[in-house]
């Protein structure tokens, strides 16, 4: 039985607010930091699932703030650091979670994505494209102004790019060059890439948000280097 129909509106804010309080207390925190310590332990391949919602990825440990149904592996708040290993991981995938961490909280979560990797391991992301939904605005598109109008009830372009970047827990949408900059800083290669194009196995077939259905997605694929990708080219520069 689904009870969330039954909670009044003006009771979801706060209980998802107790929610979110009991999972980043000390005691809930240390309850999952040991169990997901545990199943990491337990893997020959590490591969960490973050923002997974009710998206349960079968051979992956899915991590998330909120409960859902499945219910996640691990309850967790990624704006804090890691409860696994440095260079223990071999994948990390997330798709539509950057977005709602605060700024400083995405830099911590990028940081500690870098420390859990072996060399070598792979992350990829998915989140919200800036660009592609400013191009959307600035060009007037009939069919995303329907869309949040259906779902949302905008009138106007202007609302609709407001809605659209704020809403849903939204707090910074990135572009390519932010994101890049990011990932760099923190040693890694960087490479855009289309819905679902990856040579990584374990990434195959996983992203969701196609944006030939409409969906403003950018995608990357990052492979850990040894030092900060942004001082080997300053480097590299510096030798010519």
């Amino acid at each position: 039985m689904n009870i969330k129909q039954y909670i009044p509106n003006s009771l979801k804010q706060p209980i998802k607010d107790l929610i979110v309080q009991a999972v980043k207390s000390a005691p809930v925190r240390a309850y999952y930091s040991q169990k997901c310590r545990g199943i990491a332990a337990s893997r020959n391949s590490v591969k960490l699932h973050f923002g997974c919602g009710p998206r349960h990825l079968d051979g992956w440990i899915n991590v998330d703030l909120f409960p859902n149904t499945p219910q996640p592996d691990v309850l967790l708040d990624v704006e804090k650091p890691l409860p696994v290993k440095s260079g223990t991981v071999d994948y990390i995938f997330s798709e539509d979670l950057l977005e709602h961490l605060s700024y400083g909280g995405a830099k911590n979560f990028l940081s500690e994505c870098a420390r859990v990797l072996k060399p070598g391991g792979k992350l990829r992301l998915g989140t919200p494209d800036l660009v592609s939904f400013m191009k959307a605005y600035l060009d007037r598109s009939q069919g995303d102004l329907d869309w949040y109008a259906e779902h949302c009830g905008v009138k106007t372009f202007a609302e609709m790019f407001n809605y659209g970047t704020r809403a849903w827990g939204h707090t910074f949408i990135y572009d390519e060059e932010t994101l890049t900059m990011l990932l760099e800083e923190r040693g890694f290669e960087v490479e855009r890439k289309d819905f679902n194009q990856t040579e990584t196995a374990a990434f195959a077939g996983l992203d969701l948000r196609n944006p030939e259905e409409g969906a403003h997605s950018l995608f990357v694929e990052c492979t850990k280097t040894t030092s900060p990708v942004k001082k080997q080219k300053a480097l590299a520069v510096a030798a010519k």
